[in-house]
């Protein structure tokens, strides 16, 4: 067989190296994968999330049935649970609201009562006080030379009969430094009053004038005696004192005031003082009660027209309102009617509804100068009112207490226990609402009393 020829055979001396393709950059399209993003942690998290729920979601599908029904048990035991405690609670906030309309009659009245400063008439009565005054001026119309008598108010004590003293028009009262003043019209002093061991002086008050002009008549406040009694038993016993100091004595130049124009002045001031007075008068206490007639509204004025310049100079004017209000006592006048017009009754009303809405009329108010000076009134009263029976809530309350809340056996106990009440009842609500009686404490009972006054 020949031989083949002898081939070369060349030998590596060095070793072949791997062709390495460098990788592309992140985001770089790659042939075969598509486009290759970073791995960021916002990645990681989710893809563990997701693991997490798989897991989860895998156990539950292999759950015993024995643990799905334990976890049924246990909510239905804490349904059952809060529904037990919520009726507890319920339970122990029982209420009950009811309204009850009292037995009332309306009545037509017409009395004549005598109110007294103290208790010896029909009610008791006092009088507040209240004063304001107003200043301007007035225009001087030129000056004049004049004379003028001083003027003070005085109240006059009777301490000699109990019967009324009559003083005659221009009776004379003097101070002890000799200065006489005259009363211009007759007045009737009230006769004292005689209880027990003391005596209380009958007084009125009156307005005096200076026997002559000047400003020496123009005194502090002072006792007075009547000398036209001296050498009679009367004359220790019918005094006066001064109310007021004594003003307006005057000898010398004054200002003309045009009497028209201190009139109209006079006037507005006047408007302006009562309604001032009416709107700022204080509260007045619920156990009183006040009416129209018993408003007594006195003004005093003063010009000071002293001339100060030779040809006159604006005039000051001043007015003070005093405004006097009678207090009738509420208690004492309601217990009065009552008697009045429920003679001999074994269950009389207690409270009259509407009785500061009646009618009240002073007689012979004009010859009451101030109430402050009157020991006693006598008012007529008219309209109609309406006569309320007292409830004894605290009594019903106890005896609603426990009892079934159905109408019959609410309108069986009121008549048992309250037959002369003459009740309207009803009941408002009751809680909780599947209660069937009424709550067992007396205290969680409410009950509200109405009254319908809408015809008074």
């Amino acid at each position: 067989m020949p031989k083949k020829p002898v081939e070369d055979i060349v030998l590596r001396t060095q070793p072949r190296t791997k062709k390495v393709l460098p990788r592309p950059p992140i985001g770089e399209v790659v042939p075969g994968v598509g486009i290759k993003t970073p791995e960021t942690s916002v990645n990681q998290k989710i893809r563990k999330e997701d693991e997490i729920l798989e897991t989860l979601f895998n156990k539950e599908r292999h759950l015993y049935p024995e643990e799905k029904k334990r976890s049924w048990v246990y909510a239905l035991l804490g349904l059952v649970g809060i529904g037990v405690l919520g009726f507890i609670v319920l339970s122990f906030m029982a209420s009950a609201d009811i309204v009850i309309t009292p037995r009332n009659e309306e009545q037509e009245i017409l009395l004549s009562v005598l109110a007294r400063k103290d208790s010896e008439g029909d009610a008791l009565f006092k009088v507040s006080n209240m004063s304001l005054s107003l200043e301007d001026t007035l225009p001087s119309k030129g000056v004049k030379e004049v004379d003028k008598r001083a003027s003070v108010k005085i109240r006059v004590f009777n301490e000699y009969s109990t019967s009324p003293q009559k003083l005659i028009a221009r009776t004379r009262f003097e101070t002890k430094e000799g200065l006489v003043y005259r009363i211009s019209d007759a007045v009737q002093v009230p006769g004292m009053i005689k209880k027990g061991g003391t005596i209380t002086p009958g007084s009125i008050e009156v307005s005096v004038f200076a026997n002559e002009p000047g400003e020496k008549y123009n005194i502090s406040f002072s006792d007075f005696t009547a000398p036209g009694l001296k050498g009679t038993p009367m004359y220790e016993k019918i005094f006066a004192r001064s109310v007021t100091p004594a003003t307006g004595g005057f000898s010398g130049t004054v200002n003309i005031v045009d009497e028209n124009e201190l009139e109209q002045k006079r006037a507005k001031l006047q408007e302006e003082l009562e309604k001032k007075l009416l709107l700022e008068e204080t509260a007045l206490s619920l156990e009183s009660i006040t009416f129209p007639d018993g408003l007594f509204l006195t003004y005093n004025e003063t010009i000071d027209d002293e001339a100060r310049e030779e040809g006159g100079n604006p005039v000051p004017y001043k007015i003070t309102g005093e405004l006097e209000r009678i207090l009738l006592s509420r208690q004492e006048l309601v217990a009065h009617i009552i008697a009045s017009l429920f003679p001999n009754v074994s269950n009389p009303p207690t409270d009259i509804r509407g009785i500061e809405n009646l009618t009240y009329e002073i007689k012979d108010k004009d010859l009451i100068t101030s109430p402050k000076t009157a020991d006693g009134l006598t008012i007529t009263i008219r309209g109609k009112a309406r006569f309320v029976w007292s409830v004894p809530l605290k009594t019903i309350k106890e005896k609603l207490a426990g009892i079934p809340k159905d109408d019959a056996a609410l309108e069986e106990m009121f008549k048992r226990e309250f037959p002369n009440l003459n009740l309207k009842v009803q009941v408002r609500s009751v809680r909780p609402r599947w209660s069937q009686s009424f709550p067992d404490d007396p205290e969680d009972i409410t009950i509200q009393e109405v009254f319908d006054l809408s015809e008074i």
